[in-house]
């Protein structure tokens, strides 16, 4: 939650945005988080990959006058740093996936975790056509970048680039111009998150949260050779006795009474804002 940046409304800036308390409006904008993602998957010698789920077209062996779409996966590694800078195209989606080469599971799969990314939008300020000032947050173009951990690259952007965004301090974009290799290296993901915010009356006086969120999740993916919930001790395990038809339950020490209701807050609002 937070303050919009208002101005002074003009019929003039009407497509910027809409007019509001006062006399005011705030524009049209879009907001970015970046997050630095140091992953260590079975060691600092990692590889990063996209499960790319692609269409397929095969002959049905039963009528061979017919065809059979599905959907099939095909996993393409990443070698370079230019290759592992993601810009997100929903004709093509695909898992993001870290892995050891010489770690396996008990399957034979290499162990590794995924980015699984839940709030992303794509930056409408073109870098080409002279909009250099793009620089500095030229992060906010990709959605994922891989490069390889170094200490002279600590962040993605630094307080001191609204001094100068045409040539920052920090210019993201010259971690993935190098283009080096991050084959068995120890990598870093770059994660961007972003949302398009058009303000409306319900951002006064403060803007309003419910169903803004943003989030990406690392999950384990072949890491373990099961759900890990299943070894939880506070978990509660119900199936048959052993030789018997009746029921067993184990609930590994949970207590019969647990609940995960929260505590109950006074609290008392009639909808209206101030004396409106």
């Amino acid at each position: 939650t937070g303050y919009v940046l208002t101005t002074f409304y003009h019929s003039s800036q009407a497509d910027y945005g809409f007019p509001t308390w006062g006399g005011s409006m705030a524009n049209l904008h879009q907001h970015f988080f970046s997050y630095k993602v140091d992953l260590d998957v079975g060691g600092t010698a990692n590889r990063f990959e996209t499960v790319d789920i692609i269409p397929d077209n095969i002959a049905n062996p039963q009528r061979p006058n017919l065809r059979h779409f599905l959907t099939r996966f095909q996993r393409t590694q990443k070698t370079t740093e230019r290759q592992a800078a993601v810009q997100y195209d929903f004709t093509q989606p695909k898992y993001y996936n870290f892995y050891s080469e010489t770690a396996k599971n008990r399957f034979g799969v290499h162990r590794g975790y995924r980015i699984q990314l839940n709030g992303i939008s794509k930056n409408l300020l073109p870098k080409d056509q002279g909009a250099t000032m793009v620089n500095g947050g030229a992060w906010v173009d990709y959605q994922v970048a891989v490069t390889r951990r170094k200490e002279s690259e600590p962040s993605s952007s630094s307080v001191f680039n609204q001094n100068d965004m045409y040539d920052p301090v920090v210019n993201f974009q010259s971690f993935i111009d190098d283009d080096e290799n991050i084959v068995d290296e120890d990598l870093v993901a770059w994660v961007t998150l972003s949302a398009h915010h058009i303000p409306h009356s319900e951002d006064f006086p403060s803007t309003a949260t419910p169903a803004n969120q943003l989030q990406f999740f690392i999950r384990p993916f072949h890491f373990y050779d099961q759900d890990p919930s299943a070894g939880s001790s506070n978990i509660v395990l119900m199936t048959r006795s052993p030789g018997s038809s009746e029921n067993y339950v184990d609930r590994y020490g949970t207590p019969e009474m647990a609940t995960c209701e929260p505590k109950h807050t006074p609290f008392s609002y009639d909808g209206r804002w101030l004396n409106v």
